[in-house]
């Protein structure tokens, strides 16, 4: 029978010697799931339409410039045929 990689590590953090007074705690900064989900949105209403926007504008540029850039090559390889004939 093995032992699970968790358990060995779980071993291994219980094993490290804490200096007198303090105490090996679970918890970090947030202590409950839903306190953590509080404090992830509380910007969200401020760089979600920025973030819409720069998404929108790369899309315009990119979609602007190459039917700019396909249209523009295409009429000169025309108006190129055109002028030799």
């Amino acid at each position: 029978m093995t032992i699970p990689p968790v358990e060995i590590i779980r071993y291994q953090i219980k094993a490290i010697a804490v200096p007198s007074g303090y105490e090996p705690e679970r918890g970090g900064e947030y202590e409950t799931s839903s306190e953590a989900w509080t404090h992830c949105f509380v910007r969200f209403p401020s760089f979600f339409p920025a973030m819409v926007f720069a998404v929108l504008a790369l899309f315009y540029f990119v979609l602007f410039y190459f039917v700019l850039f396909y249209f523009v090559r295409q009429t000169s390889i025309i108006l190129k045929n055109f002028i030799q004939l």
